[in-house]
């Protein structure tokens, strides 16, 4: 019997400690509820959760979008660092993490992270802030999708943080509590201002004796479950979930009632359900393991620490691709003459200081930093009106060895490999070195010995 159905008929049957609590509402006319799972352990909690050690860590840009690095020195027990963290960048991009890790005492590591702030740059050694946890779309997003997917979901969430802070809105509309529109591409952002909104409703959310977690149900059913091994780690986690699907437990109506008899058998054929879920192993270590859960209509993951599950999340797929239709093609307003290049895989564009648009129509959406997935072209407009210092540079000589050499070279090379990979004169491979970085096609990092390497963005 696997680990995930084990627990999951423990919660169901009501033993080794676990039971399903009384449904709980926030008010009588909720179109919410949350089921609470209660656990009675002796034992003790042999790890962290991250808000727990948040002043006693260090996280650090890497200058690699892809990664952000975690130093576990100042700690004593393993940290279970969850998929959907949200960090904060201090004058870098903020970053959501893509899966679940556990970084261990005195241990550094790379931690998988998608950007969740599209407009703004990396600046490598830069610290962040863990904010809280990403809302379930924007999570599966991080878990299941691309760049592109995650920064549309993160859109998409902070229109809805616009419109709970609307009321009434600004009559000169520039403005919610502070926050300019135009910053609303960002994740941090768009969390604080929905807890802004629902700072009261979150002080009143109970955490009962012995919690270990929660089955959230809304209009649609389960919405999902979020559950630890120990009452300590909920209750240290709690305020986090709970605003984590705000959106599911604060909505209400006069017109209908919750029917808690038929809440505990929503939540009964749920936890069935996902012990039919296929389970992958995304990463395994003696001490650890994390799994991916892939039911019919959930997708999430399961923490093993030493033998047993310590953390279990599961969200609703709802409209898995929804927006993953294809996008026409990327446009910079740049000149007057059109190169066209086809990318065969995952490519990012940043056109430094000047306007984007997204999608067929340029009045849709507006972005500094854009990123697709299969796009069927990718068109820059380089020409007659090109601003100082920006040329037809496409069809020189050496650029497309450049780039072709770097995009098999993920990680990044030094000049020096470059060189020797390229086979390109010293001057040659400088001036086209300064023409990517000038136009934002690729950037510059420091490997761990102190090398510094380009690398496509």
């Amino acid at each position: 019997m696997s680990e995930l159905v084990e627990l999951l008929d423990k919660v169901v049957l009501g033993q080794d400690g676990f039971k399903l609590g009384e449904p709980w509402t926030p008010s009588d006319n909720s179109l919410g509820a949350v089921v609470p799972i209660i656990r009675h352990t002796d034992h003790e909690k042999d790890y962290y959760t991250l808000p727990e050690v948040k002043d006693r860590v260090e996280l650090e840009d890497t200058g690699i979008i892809e990664k952000v690095k975690l130093s576990a020195k100042g700690v004593d027990k393993p940290i279970v660092v969850l998929a959907g963290e949200v960090f904060e960048g201090q004058g870098t991009q903020s970053r959501g993490v893509v899966h679940s890790i556990v970084v261990m005492p005195s241990e550094v590591k790379p931690i998988e992270t998608r950007c969740v702030h599209a407009t703004h740059g990396v600046r490598t050694h830069a610290k962040f802030t863990p904010v809280g946890l990403a809302p379930p779309k924007v999570a599966y997003k991080l878990m299941s999708g691309n760049q592109h997917s995650v920064w549309m979901s993160v859109s998409s969430y902070a229109s809805y943080a616009m419109s709970t802070a609307a009321s009434p809105r600004p009559a000169t509309g520039g403005q919610w509590s502070g926050m300019n529109i135009v910053s609303m591409d960002s994740l941090p952002k768009a969390m604080k201002l929905v807890e802004s909104k629902i700072s009261e409703y979150l002080e009143k959310v109970p955490c009962f004796e012995n919690q270990v977690g929660a089955i959230i149900i809304g209009l649609n059913g389960v919405e999902g479950i979020e559950m630890f091994d120990h009452p300590e780690a909920w209750e240290a986690r709690y305020k986090d979930v709970m605003g984590k699907y705000a959106d599911s437990i604060t909505r209400e109506s006069s017109l209908f009632r919750i029917d808690k008899e038929s809440c505990i058998k929503t939540v009964e054929e749920f936890l069935t359900s996902l012990k039919g879920a296929e389970v992958e192993v995304l990463h395994e270590t003696e001490m650890f393991r994390v799994m991916r859960i892939r039911a019919q209509d959930y997708v999430g993951e399961a923490v093993v620490l030493m033998g047993r599950i310590v953390h279990l999340f599961a969200i609703r797929r709802d409209s898995e691709d929804k927006d993953r239709t294809p996008i026409g093609e990327f446009w910079t307003n740049i000149g007057t003459t059109y190169q066209t290049y086809t990318p065969s895989t995952y490519q990012t564009y940043t056109p430094s200081e000047h306007q984007s648009w997204l999608t067929t129509d340029p009045g849709i959406h507006k972005t500094k930093s854009i990123c697709t997935t299969s796009v069927p072209h990718f068109k820059t407009e380089i020409g007659t009106n090109t601003p100082k210092g920006y040329t037809t540079i496409s069809n020189r000589k050496g650029w497309d060895t450049v780039i072709q050499t770097l995009k098999s070279h993920p990680e990044g090379l030094t000049w020096t490999e470059l060189q020797r990979e390229t086979g390109l004169n010293s001057a040659t491979l400088t001036n086209r070195l300064k023409e990517a970085k000038s136009i934002g096609v690729i950037s510059e990092s420091i490997r761990a010995n102190g090398r510094k390497v380009y690398r496509l963005i």
